[in-house]
């Protein structure tokens, strides 16, 4: 029986090692180039929209009698995001209002910050939710 001497181990360890390093950082590589961003709402009406034309084969003339419908889904989701997204913010600043209660005042601003933060990516989130005219 063949007995792997400590130089053996040692280097069958760094080869595995190695390997899995590279798989990882190619894994991480691919995870982060296709790591999901929030879809503007503009982009998932439009991609909603294709896909029922290309599934159901809609003609142009169809298409273009169901615009109407299209243009008047995407207002409607439009709203309802705007309102979660408020709605989220509501619950968020009461959280954070209870939470400042037992906090430093390092850690009280630390939390404004991240809260100014947060309201600086709302407005732009807000924004590009703002219907657009075509």
């Amino acid at each position: 029986m063949n007995y792997l001497t400590t130089g053996k181990v040692l280097v069958y360890l760094a080869i595995i090692f190695m390997a899995g390093g590279a798989t990882g950082a190619v894994i991480m590589r691919n995870a982060h180039e296709h790591q999901a961003q929030p879809a503007s709402m503009e982009k998932a009406c439009h991609r909603f929209q294709d896909r029922l034309v290309s599934k159901l084969s809609l003609t142009d003339v169809q298409v273009k009698k169901l615009q109407p419908v299209f243009d008047e889904t995407a207002q409607e989701l439009r709203a309802v995001h705007a309102r979660a997204i408020h709605h989220t913010d509501e619950i968020i600043r009461k959280a954070h209002q209870q939470i400042a209660k037992e906090l430093t005042p390092e850690q009280k601003a630390k939390l404004e910050q991240f809260d100014q933060e947060r309201q600086e990516w709302l407005r732009q989130r807000l924004n590009e939710q703002a219907p657009t005219n075509e």
